[in-house]
């Protein structure tokens, strides 16, 4: 008399196992890396807004100077990167890249 032959398995529990275990891994290092800090780019010295603040656009004001429109904050304490400074008549500035970029030029009354 033959021996009954064993009935496979839709999935070896060893397959299941290492699915499971690369599942996992991958899932945690996924996490880890959405974890890491990211660099800021940080606006012109002397912030008003303090320590935990960055401004990332700001705009001439006749009359009273440069003024922050756009203020993000720090709240994770990111390393916080300085732009590279923008050269150039501008009235209205941005980070775009971690550089400043104008986004207005300065009307044409103030450039005569």
């Amino acid at each position: 008399m033959q021996s009954p032959e064993p009935t496979p398995r839709a999935v070896s529990l060893r397959a299941f196992v290492w699915t499971a275990i690369g599942a996992l891994t991958l899932a945690t290092a996924g996490f880890a890396y959405s974890q890491l800090p990211r660099d800021r780019v940080e606006g012109p010295p002397g912030n008003p807004f303090g320590p935990g603040a960055v401004c990332t656009e700001t705009e001439y004001v006749t009359g009273s100077g440069w003024q922050c429109d756009i203020v993000d904050m720090d709240v994770a304490h990111v390393p916080v990167i300085a732009a590279t400074p923008y050269n150039g008549q501008c009235a209205h500035l941005k980070v775009v890249d971690a550089s400043w970029a104008c986004i207005a030029a300065l009307p044409a009354a103030a450039t005569s």
